[in-house]
C-alpha cells in the first residue's frame, strides 16, 4: 500500500526509492533509537537496527522512507556505500563509518 512520509526537508537524499524494503527491529519502531546502520554489499539492504542483539522474530521489514521519517538523521548516512556501516553510542552521538566485516564462511559439508 502507497503511503506519504513527512521527509526532512532538501528532498529525498538516498539513490534508493522511499519505498525500498529496509530491514529494522521491533526495538527500534518501539521507539529504541538507532544506533547501528548498515548497507549490505551482497544484495544492498539496509539494516537500521537499535544495536542490540535479536532473535529471528524481533526483525521486521518496512520501508526506508518510514524508518527516516522516524529518524531524520539518517538522511547523513544516504551515501554509505554498499558494504559499509555506521554505529553510535546514542541517538546524540555521531556516527562512526566503517567497511562492513565479512561473517565467517561455514563449510558447505560441515568439514
Amino acid at each position: 500500500m502507497a503511503h506519504v512520509h513527512q521527509l526532512p526537508p532538501g528532498g529525498w537524499p538516498f539513490d534508493d526509492p522511499e519505498n525500498v524494503a529496509s530491514f529494522t527491529c521491533r526495538h527500534v519502531l518501539e521507539g529504541e533509537p538507532v544506533r547501528e546502520v548498515s548497507h549490505d554489499d551482497d544484495d544492498g539492504a539496509w539494516q537500521i537496527l537499535c544495536g542490540e542483539a535479536h532473535e529471528d522474530d524481533d526483525i521486521r521489514l518496512v520501508c526506508l522512507g518510514c524508518l527516516v521519517e522516524r529518524d531524520p538523521g539518517l538522511v547523513v548516512l544516504a551515501d554509505l556505500p554498499y558494504g559499509w556501516g555506521a554505529y553510535r553510542e546514542s541517538a546524540d552521538s555521531p556516527w562512526v563509518r566503517a567497511i562492513n566485516e565479512e561473517e565467517d564462511e561455514k563449510p558447505e559439508d560441515g568439514a
